[in-house]
């Protein structure tokens, strides 16, 4: 699965204005770090889907990502079982464990098609196929405020693969 990061296209000076989308959950764990939300990869063996909440050393750099690509889990730094461990790095422990759901606060949920999505979210800031052969379709969509020399860029990302939701990721990234 390829991430990408677009420049947003939306911009604004204070976080009194942010869409509410920009402060949903996703499957019950928060785009934040803080002693209640630390980075965490969990497997959800029942519904075979993996959730990672990932940050950068200083906090500046979010992510939450509900996938069943265990390439993404395994580059965020955790042991996948089935795949190798790669040579040199040391790899975090994934934690097995159910998962409340498989959806976002605001009632986007895995299965869901982009009819769906769009219709809860929104219009998203950007369209792409991606893949190798283009099997994915992916909206984004990005929100970034400015304070004098510092911004903050959210991000939400639908995957979806034969019309159908497959992946979400969220991400606050500042700087």
């Amino acid at each position: 699965m390829i991430t990408v990061l677009v420049a947003a296209s939306m911009t604004i000076s204070s976080h009194s204005s942010l869409p509410a989308w920009t402060k949903a959950t996703l499957a019950g764990y928060a785009v934040d770090n803080d002693e209640s939300h630390r980075t965490i990869a969990v497997y959800d063996r029942a519904k075979n889907y993996y959730l990672t909440r990932t940050a950068e050393c200083d906090g500046a750099d979010l992510t939450v990502t509900l996938t069943r690509d265990r390439k993404v889990v395994q580059d965020a730094g955790y042991t996948v079982p089935g795949l190798p461990v790669r040579a040199g790095e040391q790899d975090h422990v994934l934690t097995m464990r159910s998962l409340s759901s498989l959806k976002t606060s605001m009632g986007v949920a895995i299965g869901d098609s982009e009819s769906q999505v769009r219709e809860i979210v929104g219009k998203p800031t950007k369209v792409k196929d991606e893949g190798s052969r283009k099997q994915y379709h992916a909206l984004t969509y990005e929100f970034q405020t400015k304070k004098r020399d510092w911004s903050t860029t959210y991000s939400h990302r639908y995957v979806f693969k034969e019309g159908r939701l497959i992946e979400i990721q969220f991400g606050r990234y500042s700087g």
